[in-house]
């Protein structure tokens, strides 16, 4: 099963996909993940992995701009990537 599509986007302490279908809620005091919601487990699962995938998959795109000439698609989607994850956005 995949995760949910699209884009994630924070909204206060709740991440929601882009139809604002809620995926997880983070606590606002440690700042760690105390629910994710589901479509189904199988989705839910799927969503955990990816949230728990979030610190290696940010070190392979800072990797990616530091390593890479500064063009290309892929650059520039890994950049995005970092400010989103970053709070740069």
């Amino acid at each position: 099963m995949k995760h949910t599509p699209g884009k994630w986007n924070v909204d206060n302490v709740f991440i929601v996909s882009n139809d604002d279908e809620l995926i997880a809620q983070i606590d606002p005091i440690s700042e760690d993940a105390t629910s994710v919601y589901m479509r189904n487990p199988k989705e839910a699962r799927a969503n955990a992995r990816l949230i728990a995938a979030g610190p290696e998959l940010l070190v392979v795109c800072k990797r990616v701009v530091n390593e890479v000439l500064g063009t290309g698609e892929i650059y520039w989607q890994c950049k995005q990537a970092i400010a989103k994850a970053e709070g740069n956005q």
